[in-house]
């Protein structure tokens, strides 16, 4: 009798401190996630602290919105951005540190492409990164005036001679610079317009890329994701419930697309 008493308080504390250490894993994992934007935006700061406060271009590299110029990342790496703060550790259940560090070198399915590109964990918002709607680039640290391009127009400054109306520029406290990759594989970003209602339709957590690994979002509460960490051009970082979230992604670009 005795014995069964003891089996069962053991029980009920087990019970009771499960929820309390998976809670407190997780905010080490949120923790550690910020601490990462916060070292990439300090390296993006040197960086344009050597350029008249110009952020580093992306041109047009890869496909996917966390392709980083081979030469971009070398040069943060060499200031001081350890290869392994490029990776959110939200992911870290299905990719360890081997297969990161692979990705750093631009692992595809033919096996590694160095001198190419750095694809890294998390979303960028450089100029000219590729499948990203232009809008929500960063040329500097200062941010500048927004155009939207008329419904049908291409992206750019202007179209036919005519410039694009403009927003006023957005304080750098608000203007995302990089973000947690929450990423699906079906949103109509892929195919053109968007549905936000049916985003828990969509799959989150099985994307389709070049590394024999599939991708998949980070910070998932089950199989959708429960939000991602974002650092402003201020360098100060928030965090964004998933259902606050937007689809960043040119419409019929082809590719998966990234939200924040």
């Amino acid at each position: 009798m005795e014995l069964l008493t003891v089996i069962t308080v053991i029980g009920i504390l087990a019970a009771l401190l499960l929820p309390v250490l998976s809670k407190a894993r997780q905010r080490a994992i949120l923790a550690k996630c910020q601490n990462n934007l916060h070292q990439l935006s300090l390296a993006f700061f040197v960086y344009a602290g050597d350029n008249k406060a110009s952020l580093p271009s992306s041109g047009e590299v890869g496909n996917w919105a966390w392709d980083l110029n081979w030469d971009v990342g070398n040069s943060m790496n060499q200031n001081g951005m350890e290869w392994k703060s490029f990776y959110d550790p939200g992911t870290a259940s299905r990719f360890d540190d081997k297969m990161n560090y692979d990705l750093w070198n631009c692992w595809h399915v033919v096996g590694p492409s160095p001198n190419s590109i750095h694809i890294v964990g998390y979303a960028l918002t450089l100029p000219w990164t590729t499948s990203t709607i232009a809008t929500n680039w960063n040329y500097s640290l200062t941010p500048g005036p927004i155009s939207y391009p008329p419904a049908g127009a291409p992206m750019g400054a202007s179209y036919k001679g005519e410039p694009y109306p403009e927003m006023p520029a957005p304080v750098p406290s608000d203007r995302p610079l990089a973000a947690c990759a929450t990423l699906d594989q079906t949103a109509p970003g892929n195919s053109g317009g968007y549905d936000y209602a049916q985003r828990y339709e969509y799959d989150w957590t099985d994307i389709v890329g070049g590394y024999p690994v599939h991708s998949t979002s980070a910070h998932l509460k089950g199989l959708f994701p429960e939000g991602g960490n974002i650092v402003m051009l201020d360098g100060h970082s928030i965090w964004r419930n998933f259902d606050l979230m937007s689809d960043r992604v040119i419409p019929g670009c082809g590719q998966p697309a990234f939200w924040w």
